[in-house]
């Protein structure tokens, strides 16, 4: 408990930004990589794997960088440094999502309400030329809304097709080479886990809630014969800092559960 505890002020000192997670010790308060909300997601589930919620401090932390980045209602920039010039991933946008079922706000919530009246089109970007208004590269997949839908504290099902398309896009992920994607893979698990376990005798979940457990197990079993650590995508992601509070964390996680 301690130990996290102090892994979590290390990183409020060390490696906090505006706008998420820096990826080494800040000397300037310059932001050093392109994804600080997914790095802050990623650190607040590990916070809440280790001390059974996420801490009111990770919270605000959480809070600020959402407003910071944020544009207008469900539309977010990567940073303020990154601006209206870049486009904003989907990766950042799971992220996002994610936060709701940790209990940092209602992004979720506020991705779904603007997304059905975009058809989860989220262009953050401003357009020089008026008759550019939109890129398919805005457009989210159907997995990515089943994961907002999931995300939400209300209750917005995903339909049949976008629960499979999660599904199967999960399972496959889980059986490829490490790389990035399983980074983001661990994240979006964790979301599927919390509100599995608040909807696991729901009824009317009763598909989603299966094909949550399936991925899950899928995920699990593979990172554990593979690289013997359940927690392995996300350590191995910050490799070059060993002493990077998300390393400290996974440390922690993989010395309970082995």
């Amino acid at each position: 408990m301690q130990e996290a505890l102090d892994v979590i002020e290390l990183a409020l000192s060390k490696y906090k930004h505006p706008s998420g997670m820096l990826s080494s010790a800040s000397k300037d308060g310059r932001l050093d990589n392109d994804n600080p909300v997914l790095q802050l997601a990623v650190f607040a589930a590990l916070t809440r794997r280790l001390l059974g919620s996420v801490p009111e401090s990770v919270k605000a932390w959480c809070s600020e960088a959402l407003d910071v980045s944020r544009k207008s209602k469900g539309i977010w920039h990567r940073s303020p440094e990154h601006g209206a010039s870049v486009l904003n991933s989907h990766d950042n946008y799971a992220a996002i999502a994610a936060l709701e079922p940790l209990g940092c706000g209602r992004s979720a919530t506020e991705i779904c309400e603007v997304g059905e009246l975009t058809g989860y089109t989220f262009d953050n970007r401003d357009y020089s030329d008026p008759n550019q208004y939109y890129d398919v590269k805005a457009m989210r997949q159907l997995g990515d809304v089943a994961l907002y839908k999931i995300c939400c504290t209300e209750h917005r099902m995903p339909n049949l097709l976008e629960t499979v398309w999660m599904t199967l896009g999960l399972c496959i992920l889980a059986f490829k080479p490490m790389n990035f994607h399983h980074h983001l893979g661990f994240l979006r698990l964790e979301a599927l886990r919390i509100r599995l376990s608040e909807r696991v005798m729901q009824k009317p979940w009763a598909f989603v809630n299966a094909c949550s457990l399936l991925a899950i197990l899928a995920y699990d079993l593979s990172m554990q014969i593979r690289y013997k650590s359940r927690f392995s995508a996300v350590f191995r992601y910050y490799s070059n800092d060993d002493s990077h509070p998300i390393r400290q964390l996974t440390r922690l996680l993989d010395a309970r559960v082995n």
